[in-house]
């Protein structure tokens, strides 16, 4: 059966590349923190550019500021 939302984005994606700092915690306890940079954003998600190996699943915490503006939090997961 096909779906007639099959292959059509919810919303659009973003070129935009400032820095975020990343954060989460592995299954086995170690702490990670680390400042990544956008490439792609959008209302649902985006991709970030991370030195580190992120298993999927694993959510992040996610932390933007920017020169003036108030700082902007959010959880992300994986995939």
């Amino acid at each position: 059966m096909t779906t007639i939302s099959e292959g059509l984005r919810q919303s659009d994606r973003v070129t935009l590349c400032m820095p975020v700092d990343v954060s989460w915690v592995t299954g086995s306890g170690a702490t990670f923190k680390q400042t990544a940079e956008t490439l792609l954003v959008s209302r649902n998600g985006g991709v970030l550019r991370l030195t580190e190996k992120i298993a999927m699943g694993q959510e992040l915490h996610l932390r933007a500021s920017a020169k003036g503006r108030v700082e902007e939090h959010a959880r992300a997961r994986c995939r």
